[in-house]
């Protein structure tokens, strides 16, 4: 099922205190090298930009090969999205759901990759609430 973003909360700015701990996030996606994950494209019109570019790691897919899952993906699942204003453009903004045992944290950067969502409370919510577990570009297994 393909359900895309409608629309968001206006984002705060990245002056915010949690502004390290998104700083922080980024850094260790991109250390991870996520854009080396599985990829999937999206295309219609959300509020991260013309294309989303979903990258989920290996937790996410191993959740997706394994067992029937009922409620929740697993503790440490990462899901980056990369929004774009073309396909192969550059990216607008990114986005960064990664789930612990209590719920997902929530990030969100500009495309100079500037914090502007972070949190376990943050907008994102309230959109990402009619997927599976806040997921909304793939369902749980």
């Amino acid at each position: 099922m393909l359900v895309l973003l409608l629309g968001c909360d206006p984002p705060p700015g990245p002056s915010e205190p949690w502004a390290p701990a998104a700083r922080a996030l980024l850094e260790d996606v991109e250390k991870d090298e996520f854009r080396e994950w599985t990829e999937l494209a999206i295309e219609g019109k959300a509020p991260h930009g013309a294309w989303s570019i979903i990258y989920s790691d290996a937790k996410v897919d191993a959740a997706q090969d394994g067992p029937k899952m009922t409620d929740a993906w697993p503790s440490g699942a990462t899901i980056v999205c990369e929004g774009r204003d073309e396909s192969e453009g550059d990216a607008v903004s990114l986005q960064i759901m990664r789930r612990d045992r209590s719920g997902w944290t929530w990030a969100q950067y500009d495309g100079d990759g500037e914090p502007l969502i972070y949190g376990s409370e943050a907008a994102c919510s309230h959109c990402h609430a009619a997927g599976d577990d806040f997921v909304r570009s793939f369902e749980l297994p």
